[in-house]
């Protein structure tokens, strides 16, 4: 494989990484924001909550790839 590919894979990797550690930080955030007894009942939340998950997993994903470039940068 040419080092074209080998790079596409290991962005696509790190992206990745990123992506799934600021949808574990989302989820955590709904899991604290959306009462359990509406799962329980089968409703779903449709106020302002996915609005704030969305913003943390968005605010998550932002904070860690400054982090990681940032890191890349320093060395």
């Amino acid at each position: 494989m040419s080092w074209k590919i080998h790079r596409a894979f290991l962005i696509a990797a790190i992206w990745i990484a990123e992506v799934l550690a600021a949808g574990i930080c989302g989820f955590i955030a709904a899991l604290a924001l959306v009462p359990a007894s509406y799962a329980a009942r089968g409703y779903y939340a449709f106020g302002g909550e996915w609005l704030i998950v969305l913003g943390i997993t968005l605010l998550a994903f932002h904070i860690i790839n400054n982090a990681f470039f940032k890191m890349l940068k320093d060395h």
